[in-house]
């Protein structure tokens, strides 16, 4: 009887133990990125070939960096995604504000119920100040929805898209403001 009582005993303390190391290990230890701030646990970095940041995105999105910009793909049917373009500064186009008022017109005229939710909203590209605009249109009858924040960074103008269809902007959005809020330039 007592062999029998010790053995449950000790069973429950082993499962308690388990389960303790199972929730420290589940937790880990968090990143912190060059600017000191913390990256969510599960984010892998990226950086840019040819321009001069990191990005920090979750590990299951699909990196594409084949089309001139550097794309994330969140694997949905949604198709919803995140690129970053870096745009060099011109007399035509000076700063982040002038860069997407340049668009502003031609996005009305392209995309059918364009509907300007945030216009230039201050914000921060990482450690840097930067605009955010939201906005939602309809393309070929489907409705989407999409955020650019916008920052000036040594003489060039970077610009991070998230897009998703209307009914699942929601779906990515902590995990998209984090990455913009972990963006560092180098």
């Amino acid at each position: 009887m007592k062999k029998h009582l010790f053995f449950r005993r000790f069973s429950a303390v082993f499962v308690m133990a388990c389960l303790l190391l199972t929730v420290l290990c589940a937790c880990g230890k968090q990143q912190t990125n060059a600017d000191g701030q913390t990256i969510p646990n599960g984010f892998v970095a990226h950086e840019a070939e040819n321009e001069s940041y990191t990005i920090y995105t979750p590990q299951d999105w699909l990196v594409d960096t084949t089309t001139g910009m550097t794309s994330f793909n969140m694997g949905d049917e949604a198709a919803s995604n995140l690129n970053v373009t870096v745009i060099g500064m011109s007399a035509s186009c000076r700063n982040a504000a002038e860069y997407f008022d340049t668009f502003r017109d031609q996005y009305a005229q392209t995309f059918t119920d364009f509907t300007l939710i945030d216009d230039a909203t201050p914000t921060k590209l990482g450690t840097q100040d930067a605009y955010k605009y939201t906005f939602t249109a309809t393309v070929a009858g489907t409705s989407y929805h999409w955020m650019q924040v916008l920052c000036d960074y040594k003489q060039a103008i970077y610009v991070v898209t998230y897009t998703a269809k209307e009914d699942s902007y929601d779906r990515y959005l902590e995990n998209v403001q984090s990455v913009i809020d972990c963006f560092v330039f180098e």
